[in-house]
């Protein structure tokens, strides 16, 4: 298991994966479901396999995972990232233990959750929140704050998983993003780079329902003081 590495001077690899719980595919049109504590699924394990090959060649620094499963057997962020990051885990999870888990090269902060039933059709039992945590990542990149909440379409029929799975009905949304915080001259953080991942199968395996998305964020030039 390969150690994550030193963040990146001046930037940050940021991404955003839905990991799509214990779900896995078993045959045509009918998908299974993980049992907590039960034996992992072939079909699921090789998803994993898929999953941690990609993140582990992206090296991101600040990953926002949706779906992530955290139970007493099995905290699959860890498991999927190696070591090399600290993870902060949403406390209040499906019985699963499916639920937002997000992780950094650098240390974490305060973290806060915020809950996000505001209106009637937030589904009571489901525990809907934004995992929001401080990165104490040195100046000029930090300190930073990364907010998780459950480039092209990311949720699309292209993957098969998502047409012959939970949603054959689904046409295609984004519902996957990057958002960089603005400030009087512009973002805090230039977006250098973004586009979509795991959106091809590896050795016919597709990893995830979802597809995710990597930003590559640098720090701007700084905006020239003026003189009153």
């Amino acid at each position: 298991m390969s150690a994550a590495g030193p963040p990146r001077r001046g930037g940050v690899r940021v991404v955003t994966l839905n990991l799509w719980g214990g779900y896995h595919p078993l045959r045509q049109q009918v998908i299974g479901r993980m049992r907590p504590g039960g034996e992992r699924p072939a079909a699921w394990t090789a998803r994993q396999a898929a999953l941690a090959a990609g993140l582990r060649a992206l090296r991101p620094d600040l990953v926002a995972f949706q779906e992530a499963l955290w139970t007493d057997e099995l905290d699959q962020a860890v498991e999927l990232l190696g070591p090399g990051y600290h993870v902060a885990r949403q406390a209040r999870r499906e019985a699963d233990g499916a639920g937002a888990s997000v992780a950094s090269r650098w240390p974490l902060g305060r973290v806060h959750e915020i809950d996000l039933h505001v209106t009637p059709r937030a589904q009571p039992e489901f525990p809907c929140v934004t995992l929001v945590a401080e990165v104490l990542a040195p100046e000029p990149v930090g300190p930073l704050l990364l907010a998780d909440h459950d480039p092209g379409h990311t949720f699309t029929p292209d993957n098969p998983l998502l047409l012959q799975g939970t949603w054959p009905q689904e046409l295609g949304r984004r519902i996957d993003y990057v958002m960089v915080r603005c400030r009087g001259h512009g973002p805090s953080l230039d977006i250098a780079a973004c586009e979509r991942i795991f959106d091809q199968p590896v050795d016919g395996v597709w990893a995830t329902d979802h597809f995710g998305v990597v930003a590559d964020l640098t720090v701007p030039p700084r905006t020239p003081s003026v003189a009153g």
